[in-house]
């Protein structure tokens, strides 16, 4: 037999879904010929299987604007966030890699618009597991 890799999409239809971060980098992001970096966040869904496709979702934070990650960090892990900051209350790109592999619950909506084909997959929500996504959801999809 012959395994075929999977490939990547992150065509998702709106819901709740259980996630693992998969990945968390800097990327430079070019809006209105300026570039800023920006935080993203990759999200592997696991509460939705399918035989060819890792169905991922992402979040881009602007770096200009530290409150939004907060927020979404501190919903989803709690007091757990404060392991993370540094003496001033910062948090590095290497603290939040040390939650790869962590689980969430997230909420994606869809946001349609005239220029472009497909709809936007918007993050709205970053929660801890279970908080959408009960495990009697999970054995269902598996």
């Amino acid at each position: 037999m012959i395994m075929l890799p999977k490939k990547n999409t992150y065509d998702l239809p709106e819901g709740g879904y259980r996630s693992i971060l998969k990945d968390a980098f800097i990327v430079r992001q070019s809006e209105y010929g300026k570039g800023e970096d920006v935080l993203r966040l990759v999200f592997q869904i696991t509460s939705l299987e399918h035989p060819r496709y890792n169905y991922l979702a992402g979040k881009n934070y602007k770096m200009s604007d530290p409150g939004k990650i907060g927020n979404d960090l501190d919903a989803w892990i709690g007091d757990e966030l404060l392991k993370l900051l540094n003496e001033k209350g910062g948090i590095t790109i290497e603290a939040i890699e040390t939650l790869i592999g962590s689980e969430a619950d997230i909420e994606i909506v869809l946001i349609y618009n005239d220029d472009h084909e497909t709809a936007f997959r918007h993050i709205v929500r970053i929660l801890p597991p279970g908080t959408l996504v009960d495990d009697d959801q999970l054995r269902a999809a598996a």
